[in-house]
C-alpha cells in the first residue's frame, strides 16, 4: 500500500533572543501542513493535532484548517511564539556554533492505528524550502548560518516528528573585549611585583593577592553568565590559566624572600610561561574561529557543538523508507508574516466555497 504523504512547510518568522544562561530562546514560526484529500477523509483531519515539544512559555498560538480546492489539499495552518528550550553545548564558547531548534509532534486523537495517522508518512514540500525571515533575527550576540529541517516517522511509537533547526554562530567580541582583555591586562600586571625588593615581602603579597582576588572576581562573572555545565569551556579554561599563574606568582614571593638568587629565574619564568600561554589560546581561538566560518559554509557538516542524532539508523526506526532528511537549504529572505496571514485567510474561504 502507497504511504500517503503530509507534505510540511516552515518558516521562522522571527528569533528576538537566545539566552545562554538559561539555554533558550525566543521565536516566532509559521508552520503549514498539507494533506491530499483524495486520502485523508474529514474525520481524520478534524482529529489531527500539531504539538511543540520544546515550548516552555507559549506567549501565542493561532491554528486554522482549510481546503484548498485548486491544490485538492487540506491545509492545516499553525503561527506559534513563545519560549522554547535547547541544550547548548559550550565546550568552545565563546566560539561556538548551536543548532537552535523546534520541534513538532504530528498526531490524531482519533483511534486510528493508536493515535497514528494510519499509514501516513512525513516529506519535506518539495516545491518550497525552509525559510528564515532574516531581518526577523534580532539576537545581538549570534549571527544566522543555515537552516535545515528534518523528518521522522516513528512507527513503533505512532507518531509523527519533524524539526526546523536554524545554526547560528556566536559573535565572540563581546566577550573578548569584556573578560579576556582585561583578563590579560591584569595577570601582567604581575610584572610590576618583581620591581619591588624580594625583602619588601609584605608589599609583594599584597600586591599579588589584590591581582588575585581580581580574577576570582572576573571568574565569577562569567560563571554567572553561563549554565551550570559538568566542563570547561575555552573561556574557563582561559580564566583559570591566568588564576593558577597569579597562584604562582604569590608562592613565588613568599619564597624569594627565604631563598637567595631565586626571584629573577622565577620572573622570567612567569613571565615566558604567560606569553606563551596567551600564544596558544590566540592559536585556538584562531582554529575556532575558522571552525565556525567552516560550518557557516558546508551547512551538512556535523556540529559538534550539539547533540547530533541519526535518524535514519535510530533503533525504532524499521521502516527507513519513511524517513526523508530535507536538504539543507542556504538562508533566503523568507515570507512576511502578513503573507503568512492572508494564506490562513484564502485557506478558509476555500473552505466556506
Amino acid at each position: 500500500m502507497k504511504d500517503k504523504v503530509v507534505s510540511i512547510y516552515t518558516e521562522l518568522l522571527s528569533v528576538s533572543h537566545i539566552d545562554t544562561a538559561s539555554q533558550s530562546f525566543d521565536a516566532n514560526a509559521y508552520v503549514r501542513l498539507s494533506f491530499d484529500m483524495d486520502e485523508f477523509d474529514d474525520d481524520q483531519i478534524a482529529g489531527i493535532e500539531l504539538e511543540c515539544l520544546n515550548i516552555v512559555d507559549e506567549k501565542r498560538l493561532k491554528i486554522n484548517i482549510g481546503k484548498d480546492v485548486d491544490a485538492n489539499q487540506w491545509q492545516l495552518h499553525c503561527i506559534l511564539s513563545g519560549t522554547f528550550f535547547h541544550k547548548q553545548q559550550l565546550h568552545y564558547f565563546p566560539f561556538d556554533v548551536q543548532d537552535i531548534e523546534l520541534k513538532f509532534e504530528v498526531w490524531s486523537r482519533l483511534d486510528y492505528d493508536n493515535g497514528r495517522m494510519s499509514g501516513s508518512c512525513l516529506c519535506r514540500d518539495e516545491e518550497e524550502a525552509h525559510m528564515l525571515k532574516r531581518e526577523g533575527f534580532a539576537a545581538a550576540d549570534f549571527e544566522p548560518m543555515s537552516i535545515v529541517g528534518l523528518c521522522h516517522d516513528d512507527p513503533e511509537y505512532h507518531y509523527h516528528s519533524f524539526e526546523l533547526k536554524l545554526r547560528v554562530r556566536r559573535l565572540p567580541f563581546f566577550y573578548l573585549s569584556n573578560l579576556v582583555l582585561p583578563l590579560l591586562l591584569l595577570v601582567s600586571l604581575t610584572a610590576c611585583v618583581f620591581v619591588i625588593p624580594p625583602d619588601d615581602i609584605g608589599d609583594r603579597l599584597s600586591v599579588s593577592l589584590t591581582l588575585l582576588l581580581t580574577v576570582v572576581a572576573y571568574k565569577l562573572v562569567v560563571a554567572s553568565s553561563l549554565p551550570a555545565v559538568a566542563y570547561l569551556t575555552w573561556l574557563d579554561r582561559y580564566s583559570l590559566a591566568a588564576l593558577l599563574l597569579l597562584v604562582i606568582t604569590v608562592a613565588e614571593n613568599a619564597l624569594a624572600a627565604v631563598i637567595d638568587g631565586f626571584d629573577r629565574p622565577a620572573a622570567i619564568a612567569c613571565a615566558s610561561t604567560w606569553i606563551l600561554t596567551n600564544i596558544w589560546f590566540g592559536l585556538s581561538a584562531y582554529q575556532l574561529s575558522q571552525r565556525q566560518a567552516r560550518l557557516g559554509a558546508n551547512p551538512s557538516d556535523e556540529n559538534e557543538d550539539t547533540d547530533q542524532i541519526d535518524l535514519k539508523s535510530h533503533p525504532a526506526l524499521d521502516r527507513p523508507t519513511l524517513v526523508e532528511d530535507c536538504v539543507d537549504q542556504p538562508l533566503i529572505n523568507g515570507a512576511p508574516a502578513s503573507e503568512a496571514r492572508n494564506v490562513m485567510r484564502n485557506s478558509v474561504k476555500s473552505a466556506q466555497v
